[in-house]
């Protein structure tokens, strides 16, 4: 009996011996790697902020120097005068879009000669000026022109050699156009027809220095 128990004991202790050494872990775990969804779309990145739109008011000024040719029908074929002219000019333009709208003051030199009677004619003028048109600011315009003002003509008959000074009248109508050759230089031609001290006609080839750009 005694012999029996020794032997159940010494089992019952090989067993706790053999259970413990396969409980023990034999070093530290790994940790799991973490797996990738397949279904998971990848994170977007941050949108980036919309360029800002493009300013589509302006407003600058247009100083002009236009040299140029007039020519002049006097009243009843009295006489028929060609020659140079020159033209000043500040216009205050405001864009919006495509469409134009300004002006300002200018002055205008015509000097004037008749072949056939030897005559000559000094004309002098302070307008106003009005222009509206459209096209692409900064890069090119067509307008319509509307100019007035007052000044003298002095002339002198070729055959008399009686000099006058007179009252003379600008009131002309015309079209316009100009392109950019820089950011600040424009280059174009201007066209009026009307009554230049009798029935004529300017023309002119101008050379426009812009500035003061101000985007609203």
């Amino acid at each position: 009996m005694m012999t029996s128990l020794a032997l159940l004991s010494s089992l019952v202790s090989a067993f706790a011996s053999v259970s413990t050494a396969v409980q023990e872990p034999e070093g530290p775990a790994e940790a799991a790697a973490p797996t990738e969804d397949a279904n998971s779309t990848p994170a977007k990145p941050a949108d980036a902020p919309p360029p800002e739109a493009a300013p589509t008011r302006y407003s600058q000024w247009h100083l002009l120097i236009a040299p140029g040719f007039g020519y002049v029908r006097g009243p009843r074929n009295a006489y028929s005068a060609l020659g140079p002219s020159l033209r000043f000019g500040a216009w205050k333009l405001a864009w919006r879009k495509g469409f134009m709208i300004g002006g300002g003051p200018s002055i205008v030199y015509t000097y004037l000669f008749d072949k056939l009677g030897q005559d000559r004619l000094h004309f002098f003028t302070v307008n106003g000026d009005f222009v509206v048109g459209g096209g692409k600011a900064d890069k090119f315009a067509i307008y319509a022109h509307l100019t007035l003002g007052g000044g003298v003509i002095a002339a002198k008959d070729g055959a008399t050699g009686t000099s006058l000074i007179l009252p003379g009248i600008r009131a002309a109508a015309g079209v316009g156009a100009h392109g950019y050759i820089t950011k600040r230089l424009s280059i174009g031609a201007l066209a009026d027809f009307g009554y230049l001290g009798g029935l004529g006609v300017d023309a002119f080839v101008t050379l426009g220095v812009h500035f003061g750009k101000k985007p609203k």
